[in-house]
Parts: C-alpha cells; structure tokens; sequence
C-alpha cells in the first residue's frame, strides 16, 4: 500500500500498482509507520501526523528468539522453562513445546540485536546450559527476530520512542476523512494500548462501529 485517497466517490487505496475502491479503509499497521510510509489524499490535519508519528509501536524495539530441542530435558528436573531475567540474553522465556517437539521462546535484551547472528546463538545457548546444564547444548535449532527491522513494523529511519507514548491517543477514537478512514490496532486502543488485549479491543470497537453504519 503506497497512497490512501479520499475521493466523492469512496476511498481509493494504491497498492503494487493496483487501484482498490471502497467505501470505507480500515488499517492497523503501526501508527507511526503509517504516518510516514503512506501518502494521503487530501493530507491529514498535522496534528494527526504528529500523534501518528510520535506514537509507540508495540514491541517494536523488541528481539525475539526460539531455541529447539528433541525433547523437552528441562521437564525431567522439574522445571518449567519459564525464565524472567535481568542479564539476559533472555529476558523472558516460555516452555512452548507440543506433541511435535519441545521449544524454548520468549524476547531477549534489545542490546543482543547488535552482534552478529553466530554470536547471538552463542550467548543464548550460554544462558540455557548456565540454566539446564550441558544438555541445552544440542539444541536443533535456533532463530530470532529483530522486530524494528522488519518491513511492515517500523520505518528504517524511525526515532526511537518511550514506550506506549501515544498508545490510546484521544485523536484515534474518532474516524478520519468524513469517517471512512479508520486507524485500528494495538497502538490505537484506549484499553490495553499497546498490548494484545489492546488489538482485541480495538477490532471489537471497530466491528460494532461499521456494524452501526
């Protein structure tokens, strides 16, 4: 999606060249990278960009990482895998296994996204064998994710904001462009912005809202 218009007619919505028309656009991408990805037409009152561009992305700042294993080992001592930790790299940690194999997962200190991959993989499997002893060695696998470079959570050049600034602003309860824009999501709740409890909310309120019209 390039450009959002706002036209007699309805709404336009660019996209990969193509022009969709409907009456009404409904977005949750994160407020801040639709403020400065996606041209309007006409522009947004500034005070509106402002918010959007001043509002915090949800986790965005975050790393998160999962870790394989044959089997859960960490059961057979009676442990959980659940972790809360201030050295990290993991700073937090959830047993996420099934009856298809066993998985350690969770979000790690934000500083880890500046070492390389190899190096990354190293200190995490450090932190489990200090944690479960020698067996987390061999692990199958290991993954992670830095969520502020992915492509549809935040803009490259984005400043780096407090977290949940913006989250829930007053400007996002009210429809935009003659109310057939509608900015949903997480970052836009006034209940539980910026968390998941805060997604839900905002999809109820938008479901009743276009239910009404």
């Amino acid at each position: 999606m390039s450009e959002i218009r706002y036209t007699p007619e309805g709404m336009e919505v660019l996209s990969n060249g193509k022009k969709l028309r409907s009456s009404r656009v409904v977005t949750t991408l994160p407020p801040q990278l639709l403020a400065s990805d996606i041209r309007f037409s006409p522009p947004l009152h500034q005070d509106v960009l402002d918010v959007m561009k001043n509002t915090h992305t949800w986790m965005g700042n975050s790393v998160k990482g999962a870790v394989t294993y044959k089997v859960p080992f960490w059961k057979e001592q009676g442990l959980s895998g659940a972790l809360y930790s201030n050295p990290g790299p993991f700073a937090q940690m959830y047993d996420q296994s099934n009856e298809n194999g066993a998985a350690l997962a969770g979000f790690f200190n934000a500083k880890i996204s500046r070492l390389p991959f190899e190096e990354r993989k190293k200190k995490v499997i450090e932190q489990l064998v200090r944690i479960f002893g020698e067996e987390a060695k061999y692990c199958l696998d290991y993954r992670d994710t830095t969520w502020s470079e992915e492509h549809f959570t935040k803009h490259s050049n984005a400043p780096r904001l407090s977290r949940h600034q913006n989250n829930g602003h007053e400007l996002y309860e009210q429809p935009l462009m003659d109310g057939r824009l509608i900015i949903g999501g997480s970052e836009t709740s006034s209940t539980g912005g910026g968390y998941m409890e805060g997604a839900v909310h905002s999809a109820n309120e938008i479901a009743i809202f276009l239910t009404n019209k």
